[in-house]
Protein backbone atom coordinates (compact mmCIF):
# COMPACT_ATOMS: atom_id res chain seq x y z
CA UNK A 1 0.00 0.00 0.00
CA UNK A 2 2.51 2.58 0.76
CA UNK A 3 4.50 1.70 -2.53
CA UNK A 4 1.41 2.63 -4.08
CA UNK A 5 0.53 5.53 -2.93
CA UNK A 6 4.26 6.70 -3.59
CA UNK A 7 4.11 5.80 -7.02
CA UNK A 8 0.59 7.93 -7.47
CA UNK A 9 1.94 10.84 -5.77
CA UNK A 10 5.47 11.11 -7.85
CA UNK A 11 3.52 10.33 -11.38
CA UNK A 12 0.92 13.21 -10.49
CA UNK A 13 3.95 15.76 -9.49
CA UNK A 14 6.25 14.64 -12.50
CA UNK A 15 2.93 15.43 -14.98
CA UNK A 16 2.81 18.88 -12.93
CA UNK A 17 6.23 19.81 -13.17
CA UNK A 18 6.30 19.04 -17.06
CA UNK A 19 2.73 20.59 -17.73
CA UNK A 20 3.96 24.14 -16.00
CA UNK A 21 7.60 23.72 -17.53
CA UNK A 22 6.09 23.37 -20.75
CA UNK A 23 3.44 26.61 -20.17
CA UNK A 24 5.61 29.22 -19.42
CA UNK A 25 8.37 28.31 -22.22
CA UNK A 26 5.47 28.79 -24.12
CA UNK A 27 4.41 32.10 -22.61
CA UNK A 28 8.12 33.76 -22.89
CA UNK A 29 8.55 32.39 -26.26
CA UNK A 30 5.34 34.52 -27.12
CA UNK A 31 5.89 37.27 -25.40
CA UNK A 32 9.73 37.60 -26.68
CA UNK A 33 7.96 37.03 -30.68
CA UNK A 34 5.61 39.95 -29.72
CA UNK A 35 7.93 42.34 -28.20
CA UNK A 36 10.04 42.33 -30.59
CA UNK A 37 8.59 43.49 -33.52
CA UNK A 38 7.05 46.10 -31.57
CA UNK A 39 10.28 47.78 -30.78
CA UNK A 40 11.54 47.40 -34.04
CA UNK A 41 8.32 49.57 -35.11
CA UNK A 42 8.51 52.16 -32.85
CA UNK A 43 12.28 52.75 -33.85
CA UNK A 44 11.37 53.00 -37.54
CA UNK A 45 8.43 55.61 -36.73
CA UNK A 46 11.10 57.07 -34.39
CA UNK A 47 13.33 57.57 -37.38
CA UNK A 48 10.66 58.69 -39.62
CA UNK A 49 8.40 60.74 -36.95
CA UNK A 50 11.33 62.83 -35.31
CA UNK A 51 13.61 63.12 -32.16
CA UNK A 52 10.86 63.73 -29.01
CA UNK A 53 9.08 59.67 -29.81
CA UNK A 54 12.14 57.84 -29.38
CA UNK A 55 13.34 58.73 -25.95
CA UNK A 56 10.00 57.93 -24.79
CA UNK A 57 10.31 54.29 -27.09
CA UNK A 58 13.70 54.02 -25.57
CA UNK A 59 12.41 53.97 -21.71
CA UNK A 60 9.41 51.68 -22.86
CA UNK A 61 11.59 48.84 -24.24
CA UNK A 62 14.19 49.28 -21.27
CA UNK A 63 11.37 48.71 -19.24
CA UNK A 64 9.65 45.80 -21.56
CA UNK A 65 13.62 43.96 -21.64
CA UNK A 66 13.85 44.51 -17.92
CA UNK A 67 10.52 42.58 -17.93
CA UNK A 68 11.52 40.10 -20.18
CA UNK A 69 15.01 39.35 -18.29
CA UNK A 70 13.28 39.39 -15.09
CA UNK A 71 11.09 36.78 -16.70
CA UNK A 72 14.17 35.20 -18.31
CA UNK A 73 15.67 35.08 -14.79
CA UNK A 74 12.54 33.31 -13.40
CA UNK A 75 12.17 30.55 -16.26
CA UNK A 76 15.87 29.91 -15.46
CA UNK A 77 14.77 29.34 -12.17
CA UNK A 78 11.93 27.21 -12.70
CA UNK A 79 13.88 25.27 -15.32
CA UNK A 80 16.33 24.48 -12.00
CA UNK A 81 13.48 24.02 -10.46
CA UNK A 82 12.14 21.36 -13.28
CA UNK A 83 15.26 20.09 -13.46
CA UNK A 84 15.89 19.40 -9.51
CA UNK A 85 12.33 17.82 -9.45
CA UNK A 86 12.82 15.87 -12.16
CA UNK A 87 15.91 14.51 -10.76
CA UNK A 88 14.16 13.41 -7.56
CA UNK A 89 11.41 12.27 -9.35
CA UNK A 90 13.99 9.73 -10.70
CA UNK A 91 15.76 9.36 -7.58
CA UNK A 92 12.01 8.37 -6.53
CA UNK A 93 11.33 6.19 -9.07
CA UNK A 94 14.11 4.15 -8.21
CA UNK A 95 12.99 4.00 -4.76
CA UNK A 96 10.40 2.94 -5.76
CA UNK A 97 11.81 0.16 -7.87
CA UNK A 98 13.82 -1.07 -5.55
CA UNK A 99 10.87 -0.83 -2.99
CA UNK A 100 8.47 -2.62 -5.35
CA UNK A 101 11.76 -5.92 -5.78
CA UNK A 102 11.92 -5.58 -2.34
CA UNK A 103 8.28 -6.08 -1.55
CA UNK A 104 8.05 -8.83 -4.26
CA UNK A 105 10.87 -10.46 -2.58
CA UNK A 106 9.26 -10.02 0.99
CA UNK A 107 5.76 -11.58 -0.61
CA UNK A 108 7.23 -14.39 -1.91
CA UNK A 109 9.15 -15.08 1.30
CA UNK A 110 5.76 -14.42 3.22
CA UNK A 111 4.22 -16.86 0.94
CA UNK A 112 6.90 -19.36 1.76
CA UNK A 113 6.58 -18.67 5.35
CA UNK A 114 2.83 -19.27 5.59
CA UNK A 115 3.42 -22.66 3.25
CA UNK A 116 5.94 -23.80 5.85
CA UNK A 117 3.70 -22.96 8.68
CA UNK A 118 0.51 -24.96 6.96
CA UNK A 119 2.99 -27.71 6.58
CA UNK A 120 4.15 -27.03 10.20
CA UNK A 121 0.46 -26.86 11.50
CA UNK A 122 -0.60 -30.42 9.52
CA UNK A 123 2.72 -31.92 11.34
CA UNK A 124 1.71 -30.49 14.67
CA UNK A 125 -1.68 -31.81 14.81
CA UNK A 126 -0.45 -35.35 16.03
CA UNK A 127 1.66 -33.24 18.54
CA UNK A 128 -1.14 -31.01 19.77
CA UNK A 129 -3.24 -34.18 20.02
CA UNK A 130 -0.48 -35.83 22.06
CA UNK A 131 -0.66 -32.94 24.11
CA UNK A 132 -3.81 -33.24 24.89
CA UNK A 133 -3.98 -37.02 25.93
CA UNK A 134 -1.13 -35.82 28.11
CA UNK A 135 -2.88 -33.33 29.78
CA UNK A 136 -5.58 -35.50 30.34
CA UNK A 137 -2.85 -38.12 31.90
CA UNK A 138 -1.25 -35.42 33.77
CA UNK A 139 -5.17 -34.89 35.06
CA UNK A 140 -6.02 -37.97 35.43
CA UNK A 141 -2.58 -38.42 37.88
CA UNK A 142 -3.03 -35.69 39.88
CA UNK A 143 -6.50 -37.21 41.15
CA UNK A 144 -5.14 -40.57 41.65
CA UNK A 145 -2.42 -39.00 43.37
CA UNK A 146 -5.41 -37.36 45.67
CA UNK A 147 -7.03 -40.49 46.13
CA UNK A 148 -3.87 -42.26 47.06
CA UNK A 149 -3.21 -39.54 49.54
CA UNK A 150 -6.27 -39.46 50.99
CA UNK A 151 -6.47 -43.00 51.41
CA UNK A 152 -3.36 -42.77 52.76
CA UNK A 153 -4.52 -40.54 55.44
CA UNK A 154 -7.51 -42.68 56.57
CA UNK A 155 -4.94 -45.45 56.76
CA UNK A 156 -2.63 -43.43 59.12
CA UNK A 157 -5.49 -42.54 60.99
CA UNK A 158 -6.83 -46.57 61.32
CA UNK A 159 -3.15 -47.11 61.95
CA UNK A 160 -2.86 -44.69 65.22
CA UNK A 161 -6.57 -45.30 66.47
CA UNK A 162 -4.99 -49.44 66.23
CA UNK A 163 -1.94 -48.53 67.75
CA UNK A 164 -3.74 -46.53 70.77
CA UNK A 165 -6.24 -49.54 71.28
CA UNK A 166 -3.20 -51.85 70.76
CA UNK A 167 -2.69 -52.20 74.85
CA UNK A 168 -6.36 -53.02 75.48
CA UNK A 169 -7.16 -55.24 72.72
CA UNK A 170 -8.55 -59.15 72.97
CA UNK A 171 -11.90 -59.52 73.71
CA UNK A 172 -13.34 -55.42 74.07
CA UNK A 173 -11.49 -55.25 70.29
CA UNK A 174 -13.22 -58.22 69.17
CA UNK A 175 -16.17 -57.15 70.70
CA UNK A 176 -16.61 -53.71 69.13
CA UNK A 177 -15.05 -54.57 65.73
CA UNK A 178 -15.89 -58.55 64.77
CA UNK A 179 -19.04 -59.42 67.23
CA UNK A 180 -21.60 -58.00 64.84
CA UNK A 181 -20.56 -60.68 61.98
CA UNK A 182 -21.15 -63.68 64.89
CA UNK A 183 -23.47 -62.86 67.16
CA UNK A 184 -27.50 -61.49 66.75
CA UNK A 185 -28.36 -58.35 67.99
CA UNK A 186 -29.54 -59.53 71.46
CA UNK A 187 -26.22 -61.74 72.11
CA UNK A 188 -23.88 -58.30 71.37
CA UNK A 189 -25.65 -56.34 73.60
CA UNK A 190 -25.80 -58.68 76.27
CA UNK A 191 -21.87 -58.88 75.79
CA UNK A 192 -21.72 -55.39 75.48
CA UNK A 193 -23.37 -54.65 78.89
CA UNK A 194 -22.59 -57.54 80.93
CA UNK A 195 -18.93 -56.09 79.55
CA UNK A 196 -19.82 -52.44 80.88
CA UNK A 197 -20.79 -54.19 84.20
CA UNK A 198 -18.09 -56.01 84.60
CA UNK A 199 -15.38 -52.90 84.16
CA UNK A 200 -15.79 -51.51 87.49
CA UNK A 201 -15.02 -54.65 88.90
CA UNK A 202 -12.16 -56.06 86.92
CA UNK A 203 -10.51 -52.26 87.71
CA UNK A 204 -11.22 -52.60 91.26
CA UNK A 205 -9.64 -56.11 90.89
CA UNK A 206 -6.93 -54.62 89.38
CA UNK A 207 -6.46 -52.39 92.12
CA UNK A 208 -6.74 -54.96 94.48
CA UNK A 209 -4.03 -57.11 92.54
CA UNK A 210 -1.96 -53.65 92.72
CA UNK A 211 -2.19 -52.93 96.66
CA UNK A 212 -1.13 -56.80 96.76
CA UNK A 213 2.16 -56.70 95.08
CA UNK A 214 2.75 -53.47 96.88
CA UNK A 215 2.19 -55.19 100.20
CA UNK A 216 4.57 -57.95 98.76
CA UNK A 217 7.38 -55.68 98.06
CA UNK A 218 6.78 -53.88 101.45
CA UNK A 219 7.23 -57.51 103.39
CA UNK A 220 10.08 -58.22 101.05
CA UNK A 221 11.68 -54.94 102.21
CA UNK A 222 10.95 -55.35 106.28
CA UNK A 223 11.80 -58.62 105.84
CA UNK A 224 14.96 -57.62 104.85
CA UNK A 225 15.03 -60.46 101.75
CA UNK A 226 16.73 -58.88 98.77
CA UNK A 227 16.22 -59.55 94.83
CA UNK A 228 19.11 -61.84 94.84
CA UNK A 229 17.03 -64.57 96.08
CA UNK A 230 14.47 -64.73 93.64
CA UNK A 231 12.87 -68.27 95.29
CA UNK A 232 12.33 -66.63 98.66
CA UNK A 233 10.25 -63.78 96.94
CA UNK A 234 8.33 -66.18 94.71
CA UNK A 235 7.03 -68.52 97.70
CA UNK A 236 6.45 -65.28 99.42
CA UNK A 237 4.20 -64.13 96.38
CA UNK A 238 3.08 -67.56 96.44
CA UNK A 239 1.71 -67.86 100.13
CA UNK A 240 0.24 -64.28 99.72
CA UNK A 241 -1.87 -65.16 97.19
CA UNK A 242 -3.01 -68.57 98.66
CA UNK A 243 -4.21 -67.12 101.68
CA UNK A 244 -7.04 -65.47 100.20
CA UNK A 245 -7.77 -68.60 98.02
CA UNK A 246 -7.74 -70.80 100.96
CA UNK A 247 -10.15 -68.65 101.96
CA UNK A 248 -12.58 -68.86 99.82
CA UNK A 249 -12.37 -72.92 99.20
CA UNK A 250 -13.01 -73.50 102.80
CA UNK A 251 -15.99 -70.93 103.13
CA UNK A 252 -17.37 -72.68 99.79
CA UNK A 253 -16.92 -76.37 101.07
CA UNK A 254 -18.40 -75.28 104.34
CA UNK A 255 -21.69 -74.18 102.37
CA UNK A 256 -21.70 -77.05 99.92
CA UNK A 257 -21.70 -79.47 102.94
CA UNK A 258 -24.56 -77.48 105.22
CA UNK A 259 -26.53 -77.11 101.79
CA UNK A 260 -25.64 -81.03 100.20
CA UNK A 261 -29.75 -82.23 101.64
CA UNK A 262 -31.05 -79.72 99.61
CA UNK A 263 -32.86 -81.28 96.30
CA UNK A 264 -34.43 -79.83 92.95
CA UNK A 265 -37.85 -79.49 94.59
CA UNK A 266 -36.46 -77.01 97.14
CA UNK A 267 -34.65 -75.15 95.00
CA UNK A 268 -37.51 -74.58 92.88
CA UNK A 269 -39.57 -73.78 95.49
CA UNK A 270 -37.25 -70.94 96.57
CA UNK A 271 -37.03 -69.51 93.44
CA UNK A 272 -40.40 -69.71 92.46
CA UNK A 273 -40.71 -67.41 95.71
CA UNK A 274 -38.04 -65.10 95.09
CA UNK A 275 -39.54 -64.19 91.42
CA UNK A 276 -43.59 -64.01 93.66
CA UNK A 277 -41.74 -61.25 95.17
CA UNK A 278 -40.02 -59.48 92.65
CA UNK A 279 -43.32 -59.73 90.39
CA UNK A 280 -45.18 -58.13 92.88
CA UNK A 281 -42.76 -55.53 94.16
CA UNK A 282 -42.77 -54.50 90.30
CA UNK A 283 -46.52 -54.83 90.00
CA UNK A 284 -46.96 -52.47 92.82
CA UNK A 285 -43.97 -49.57 91.65
CA UNK A 286 -45.28 -49.97 88.03
CA UNK A 287 -49.12 -49.28 89.55
CA UNK A 288 -48.21 -46.10 91.74
CA UNK A 289 -46.52 -44.70 88.93
CA UNK A 290 -47.44 -42.59 86.45
CA UNK A 291 -47.87 -43.61 82.88
CA UNK A 292 -45.09 -41.43 81.70
CA UNK A 293 -42.75 -42.84 83.80
CA UNK A 294 -43.28 -46.33 82.56
CA UNK A 295 -43.21 -49.68 84.13
CA UNK A 296 -40.65 -50.10 87.43
CA UNK A 297 -37.66 -51.27 84.92
CA UNK A 298 -38.06 -48.45 82.94
CA UNK A 299 -37.64 -45.95 85.89
CA UNK A 300 -34.33 -48.43 87.55
CA UNK A 301 -33.13 -47.84 83.78
CA UNK A 302 -33.71 -44.03 84.06
CA UNK A 303 -32.07 -43.94 87.41
CA UNK A 304 -29.39 -46.62 86.32
CA UNK A 305 -28.56 -48.39 83.68
CA UNK A 306 -25.91 -50.66 85.40
CA UNK A 307 -28.30 -51.28 88.24
CA UNK A 308 -30.81 -52.39 85.86
CA UNK A 309 -28.23 -55.03 84.13
CA UNK A 310 -27.25 -56.62 87.35
CA UNK A 311 -30.69 -57.13 88.63
CA UNK A 312 -31.54 -58.85 85.17
CA UNK A 313 -28.39 -61.03 85.46
CA UNK A 314 -29.50 -61.86 88.99
CA UNK A 315 -33.14 -63.22 87.52
CA UNK A 316 -31.59 -64.74 84.72
CA UNK A 317 -29.27 -66.82 86.58
CA UNK A 318 -32.26 -67.47 89.18
CA UNK A 319 -34.39 -68.58 86.40
CA UNK A 320 -31.87 -70.74 85.32
CA UNK A 321 -31.97 -72.76 88.33
CA UNK A 322 -35.64 -72.64 88.46
CA UNK A 323 -36.10 -74.20 85.21
CA UNK A 324 -33.53 -76.60 85.82
CA UNK A 325 -34.77 -77.60 89.08
CA UNK A 326 -38.46 -77.95 87.31
CA UNK A 327 -36.88 -79.57 84.57
CA UNK A 328 -34.66 -82.28 86.69
CA UNK A 329 -37.89 -83.10 89.07
CA UNK A 330 -40.02 -83.63 85.76
CA UNK A 331 -36.93 -85.96 84.35
CA UNK A 332 -36.88 -87.62 88.08
CA UNK A 333 -40.95 -88.06 89.10
CA UNK A 334 -42.43 -88.07 85.30
CA UNK A 335 -45.84 -86.19 86.75
CA UNK A 336 -48.24 -84.25 84.90
CA UNK A 337 -47.44 -81.48 87.46
CA UNK A 338 -43.96 -80.90 87.15
CA UNK A 339 -44.16 -81.11 83.18
CA UNK A 340 -46.81 -78.32 83.53
CA UNK A 341 -44.61 -76.15 85.80
CA UNK A 342 -41.73 -76.64 83.36
CA UNK A 343 -44.09 -75.61 79.77
CA UNK A 344 -45.40 -72.47 82.19
CA UNK A 345 -41.61 -71.37 83.00
CA UNK A 346 -40.83 -71.51 79.56
CA UNK A 347 -43.75 -69.65 78.67
CA UNK A 348 -42.89 -66.44 81.47
CA UNK A 349 -39.11 -67.07 80.05
CA UNK A 350 -40.24 -66.49 75.94
CA UNK A 351 -42.74 -63.69 76.90
CA UNK A 352 -39.82 -62.12 79.30
CA UNK A 353 -37.12 -62.27 77.45
CA UNK A 354 -38.88 -60.85 73.98
CA UNK A 355 -40.80 -57.55 76.14
CA UNK A 356 -38.04 -56.95 78.55
CA UNK A 357 -34.57 -58.30 78.17
CA UNK A 358 -33.89 -57.99 74.62
CA UNK A 359 -34.95 -54.14 74.66
CA UNK A 360 -32.84 -53.41 77.57
CA UNK A 361 -29.85 -55.16 75.46
CA UNK A 362 -30.74 -53.40 72.58
CA UNK A 363 -31.93 -50.40 74.21
CA UNK A 364 -34.77 -49.93 73.23
CA UNK A 365 -38.75 -49.61 75.07
CA UNK A 366 -39.57 -52.13 77.80
CA UNK A 367 -43.24 -53.48 76.67
CA UNK A 368 -44.29 -54.56 79.99
CA UNK A 369 -47.04 -53.86 82.74
CA UNK A 370 -48.99 -54.27 85.52
CA UNK A 371 -50.44 -57.03 83.85
CA UNK A 372 -47.24 -59.04 82.69
CA UNK A 373 -45.87 -58.56 86.24
CA UNK A 374 -48.92 -59.85 87.86
CA UNK A 375 -49.34 -62.92 85.54
CA UNK A 376 -45.65 -63.73 86.12
CA UNK A 377 -46.53 -63.60 89.98
CA UNK A 378 -49.56 -65.63 89.56
CA UNK A 379 -47.46 -68.61 87.38
CA UNK A 380 -44.78 -68.39 90.04
CA UNK A 381 -47.73 -68.96 92.61
CA UNK A 382 -48.70 -71.42 91.51
CA UNK A 383 -45.28 -73.44 91.14
CA UNK A 384 -44.54 -72.62 94.53
CA UNK A 385 -47.53 -73.65 96.00
CA UNK A 386 -47.75 -77.12 94.09
CA UNK A 387 -44.04 -77.52 95.01
CA UNK A 388 -44.81 -77.43 98.70
CA UNK A 389 -48.08 -79.32 98.56
CA UNK A 390 -46.71 -82.31 96.68
CA UNK A 391 -43.59 -82.71 98.80
CA UNK A 392 -44.38 -80.82 101.95
CA UNK A 393 -41.40 -78.79 101.97
CA UNK A 394 -42.43 -76.20 104.27
CA UNK A 395 -43.99 -78.16 107.40
CA UNK A 396 -42.62 -78.30 110.95
CA UNK A 397 -40.10 -81.52 109.75
CA UNK A 398 -38.51 -79.35 107.60
CA UNK A 399 -38.39 -76.71 109.41
CA UNK A 400 -36.71 -78.89 112.10
CA UNK A 401 -34.32 -80.12 109.33
CA UNK A 402 -33.51 -76.95 108.62
CA UNK A 403 -32.88 -75.91 111.48
CA UNK A 404 -30.69 -79.18 112.52
CA UNK A 405 -28.56 -78.29 109.01
CA UNK A 406 -27.52 -75.24 110.47
CA UNK A 407 -26.69 -76.52 113.79
CA UNK A 408 -29.86 -74.75 115.48
CA UNK A 409 -31.57 -77.94 116.99
CA UNK A 410 -29.09 -80.18 119.14
CA UNK A 411 -31.27 -82.64 120.78
CA UNK A 412 -30.71 -85.91 119.98
CA UNK A 413 -34.46 -86.92 120.29
CA UNK A 414 -35.19 -84.38 117.78
CA UNK A 415 -32.82 -86.12 115.77
CA UNK A 416 -34.12 -89.32 115.81
CA UNK A 417 -37.79 -88.14 115.21
CA UNK A 418 -36.38 -86.08 112.18
CA UNK A 419 -34.90 -89.44 110.97
CA UNK A 420 -38.19 -91.50 111.15
CA UNK A 421 -40.02 -88.97 109.31
CA UNK A 422 -37.67 -88.35 106.91
CA UNK A 423 -37.52 -92.48 106.32
CA UNK A 424 -41.55 -92.35 106.53
CA UNK A 425 -41.51 -89.26 103.64
CA UNK A 426 -39.21 -91.52 101.26
CA UNK A 427 -40.99 -94.25 101.46
CA UNK A 428 -44.35 -92.29 101.09
CA UNK A 429 -42.44 -91.22 97.70
CA UNK A 430 -41.58 -94.63 96.73
CA UNK A 431 -45.00 -96.08 96.96
CA UNK A 432 -46.23 -93.70 95.03
CA UNK A 433 -43.29 -93.58 92.33
CA UNK A 434 -44.27 -96.96 92.34
CA UNK A 435 -47.83 -97.00 91.98
CA UNK A 436 -47.36 -94.00 89.56
CA UNK A 437 -44.74 -96.04 87.66
CA UNK A 438 -47.67 -99.55 87.33
CA UNK A 439 -50.04 -96.89 85.92
CA UNK A 440 -48.31 -96.11 83.17
CA UNK A 441 -46.85 -98.84 82.45
CA UNK A 442 -50.62 -100.32 82.37
CA UNK A 443 -51.38 -97.39 80.28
Amino acid sequence: ALVVVSVGIMAILVERSEALGAVVIEDDDDQIMKRRPRGGGGRERDGKGGGAKDVGDDDALGEENEKYMMKVHEMEKMQKEVKSIRSEIKDRQQLLEQLAVDDERISTKNTNLEAAMEEESLESEPMKQQEMELDDLIKRTREELQRVQLSITVVQEDAQKLVARFPSAGFDDWLNNRAHNVLTPAQLGFLQKTRTLTQPVMKQLGRAARAELGMMHQFERGAGISQEHPLVSGVLCSVLVLIPIVFVVSVGAQLWSSLSGIGAQHVELAASSFFVKQAALCAAVTLVSSQERGDALTMLRSRSANILIATLLIWTGVYVLLIGSALVLTARDHSLRALSHTVMLFAIGVHFNRNVFQPVLLDASIQASTISYLVYGAVCTHIAYGVNSEYRLLSAEVIEKVLHVFGASGSKETAKSHRRRERRRRERAANNYNASHKLRTAV
